[in-house]
């Protein structure tokens, strides 16, 4: 590595070791995000431009009844099928933070 510039250091040493907080760190910045009601509320003035968390949440607190309990769960699963996936795609990246912080 001898007479390489900053950015090939950066993008051949530092990158690949910090691969894995970034995975890591995107999943959870992508969890947050996902989930946030508020931002609906505040930048949103019409309905059909609302995100899924937002009826998600009017959805629970309108019906309480068992029927509207259902749809609820449904609703929930719906949401955390995205993360799901986010979470399969960085699955390997995850599993080597694990990995070298010393959990076992």
């Amino acid at each position: 590595m001898d007479g390489a510039t900053d950015f090939v250091v950066y993008r051949k040493i530092i990158l690949p070791m910090i691969k894995p907080a970034i995975a890591t760190a995107a999943i959870l910045s992508f969890q947050q995000v996902w989930a946030n009601v508020e931002s609906s509320n505040l930048y949103m003035s019409e309905d059909g431009l609302r995100t899924l968390a937002f009826y998600m949440n009017t959805l629970a607190n309108a019906n309480n009844t068992v029927a509207g309990q259902g749809i609820a769960a449904a609703a929930t699963l719906i949401m955390f099928v995205p993360n799901l996936v986010m979470f399969i795609i960085c699955q390997k990246n995850v599993m080597n933070t694990m990995a070298h912080s010393g959990i076992k």
